[in-house]
């Protein structure tokens, strides 16, 4: 019955989308640009932006102009498994998945990345999960404050940065409000530190069971670095050809007409403002960013 029920929720969600971005084609075409009525300072513009963001687990660095993931969000609380990356294309987030798991200290460990589109957002992200060793379930744990590790990634895009990040973290994220990107476009710079050089000697393992070559991979001390472009492993059945192409329609007329409407404002909290009180609609589907609660709490951690 699972794979049913995926494939008829991704034939629901494809319709959807579909509809949703003929509309927002249509709104973008038409809809005139007015004028703000009421300007809130750069501070108050942005502390309202986090208020917002709180909700969703996450925060905006006004240093990066990005929004990123808090430590004690509540995704943090549901972990990590399959299910999720196969529920992100039929919800317009194209992005690459790869899963490196690997044995260590009587734990089985996922550390895996991301880059892609997501909704609105051209992000990147780091996560760090595992569970008990002999464990049949797919649900991983995300790590714990003591397992945390500091984590570096630098996003590119045709030979520019677009993000870089390095945190002591369990889920290192970055999302850019506003750009478009097509996944195989993206490229991550990954580095992170572990605790110990036989964790990261298994990690490495991991990565070349996943399909990465010894000589792509550089060790310095405890740091693993390499490169995330092209990914080595199997992709969620749900990214079809249809739907990466409907959903990235859809996303690439929204940060269009993210742009369109902003155009006269300058910094992200005050753009986000002027949506809130202007369009509503695109203002939700601004601020919420990545993964939504509801996907979370329907995983069945019975079943498995």
């Amino acid at each position: 019955m699972y794979p049913i029920l995926i494939y008829f929720l991704i034939f629901l969600l494809t319709i959807a989308a579909a509809c949703a971005a003929y509309n927002f084609y249509q709104s973008r075409h038409s809809v005139s640009l007015p004028s703000p009525q009421k300007a809130l300072s750069d501070k108050e513009a942005e502390d309202a932006l986090n208020r917002d963001l709180a909700p969703f687990g996450f925060a905006y660095n006004a240093r990066q102009d990005i929004f990123y993931s808090l430590n004690d969000c509540w995704q943090r609380d549901f972990g990590y498994c399959r299910l999720y990356d196969e529920a992100c294309a039929p919800l317009a987030m194209i992005i690459d998945c790869e899963p490196v798991y690997f044995p260590y200290n009587g734990k089985d460990w996922l550390i895996e990345f991301w880059k892609g589109q997501y909704g609105l957002c051209t992000g990147a992200e780091i996560g760090v999960y595992h569970k008990e060793s002999g464990d049949s379930s797919s649900l991983f744990q995300s790590a714990s404050d003591e397992e945390r590790m500091p984590m570096t990634f630098r996003l590119m895009k045709d030979g520019k940065t677009l993000i870089y990040r390095h945190a002591l973290h369990w889920w290192l994220t970055a999302f850019l409000l506003g750009q478009y990107s097509e996944p195989e476009d993206l490229t991550m710079e990954i580095e992170i530190t572990f605790p110990s050089l036989a964790m990261m000697q298994a990690f490495v393992n991991g990565l070349k069971e996943a399909g990465y070559d010894t000589m792509a991979i550089s060790l310095n001390s405890f740091s693993v670095r390499f490169i995330y472009d092209t990914p080595k492993t199997s992709q969620p059945y749900s990214r079809t050809p249809l739907i990466t192409a409907t959903m990235q329609r859809h996303n690439r007329q929204n940060c269009e007409l993210y742009q369109h409407l902003s155009e006269n404002l300058t910094g992200t909290p005050a753009r986000m403002a002027y949506l809130k009180a202007e369009f509503p609609s695109l203002y939700r589907k601004a601020i919420a960013v990545g993964r939504p609660r509801a996907l979370f709490e329907s995983y069945d951690k019975e079943e498995y």
